[in-house]
């Protein structure tokens, strides 16, 4: 038999504590670990997703929102418009939003009380509304909040426990509920909000020729003649037709033609915006061969009295009759009007009328 030598015999005695010692290890691992550890996650932190702190509101509870000092918010009504929403915007003018042909307007009415000892200032920064459209996109107040029936901006000193209603408009989409509102300090962006779910509980459009369903509103509206409809700083109505003849004024008809006046009347309303010029009239009439033309908007917006151009304001509460020429066949006359406000690449909805 073949003897190892000394040093094989330390090098194999080494390698046995080893497997001993890496077996005890295991063993003790084994034991040390349960069976159903739950996974952990990936530990990744992805910024910007978590809500701001809050709580689901109801209408007519009151809810102090804020720090500092604070100031308690109880949302007490909601509708839909089509028409025109009157107020202060963000320069101190008495502003009128006419929405476009993609919009219409949520008006809120909410309280606020002072809950505090002592005067707390409240003013057009005291809230943040964001409206929430189903599509995920966000809307927020047009106009300066004003207090009761006013219609310009106030800011106030409220006394401890003195309640006021104010009244905010924002600008939504014309089809479809809105279904969040987000009410939140105007200040402090990380204190908690108040959500409340709109569904259901806005009050609907009444009347059906802006809206059939109280809550889509219509591209065309049917209008009627002798009757005001939201223009831009001024309400516009159509009273009739007039034939003028070849020529009026510095207009002139080509052989063949004949000039026609469609009557309107302004009436002023907020002095901002306030031109009314023909460069805003977009104009479509059908005459009775069949034939629909566009009105030739250049220079054709005359005084209800004489052949001049008209180009101005019409004041706060006042009414100018106008005349809106237009060029038809000599043998035709017109059946009815479709006239839409443009400026620029906004667009408002359409009246028709049947002459």
């Amino acid at each position: 038999m073949k003897h190892l030598a000394p040093t094989s015999i330390v090098a194999l005695l080494t390698l046995a504590v080893c497997a001993e010692t890496h077996a005890l290890v295991v063993q003790k691992q084994k034991k040390t670990t349960p069976k159903s550890a739950p996974q952990k996650g990936s530990g990744a932190i992805v910024m910007g997703t978590h809500q701001l702190p809050g709580e689901f509101g109801a209408f007519g509870k009151e809810y102090t929102i804020g720090t500092g000092l604070l100031l308690n918010f109880n949302l007490v009504s909601a509708e839909y418009r089509a028409d025109r929403f009157v107020g202060e915007n963000s320069v101190g003018e008495t502003f009128s939003w006419v929405p476009l042909k993609n919009q219409k307007i949520l008006i809120l009415r909410y309280t606020v009380q002072n809950p505090n000892p002592k005067d707390t200032r409240l003013w057009y920064m005291s809230f943040k509304f964001t409206v929430v459209s189903a599509d995920d996109q966000n809307s927020e107040q047009v106009n300066h909040p004003w207090i009761g029936n006013n219609t310009k901006y106030q800011e106030m000193l409220l006394k401890p426990a003195q309640k006021v209603t104010l009244t905010a408009a924002i600008l939504v989409p014309s089809q479809g509920e809105v279904p969040k509102l987000i009410v939140q300090n105007g200040f402090d962006d990380k204190a908690a909000v108040v959500r409340f779910d709109l569904r259901g509980k806005v009050k609907r459009m009444a009347d059906p020729a802006w809206s059939l369903n109280g809550i889509d509103t219509l591209d065309t509206l049917d209008a009627k003649l002798d009757t005001y409809y939201p223009w831009g700083g001024s309400d516009i109505q159509v009273n009739g037709i007039e034939e003028l003849g070849a020529t009026y004024g510095d207009l002139r008809a080509e052989m063949g033609q004949k000039l026609v006046a469609i009557k309107l009347k302004a009436r002023g309303i907020t002095p901002v915006p306030s031109r009314l010029w023909y460069g805003e009239f977009g104009a479509k009439i059908k005459t009775s061969d069949g034939e629909t033309t566009e009105v030739r908007p250049y220079n054709n917006l005359l005084r209800g009295g004489r052949p001049e151009v008209f180009d101005g304001v019409v004041p706060v509460g006042d009414e100018q009759s106008l005349r809106l020429v237009a060029s038809i066949p000599s043998t035709a006359s017109i059946e009815s009007l479709k006239l839409t406000f443009k400026n620029y690449e906004d667009i408002r909805r359409t009246y028709s009328f049947k002459l």
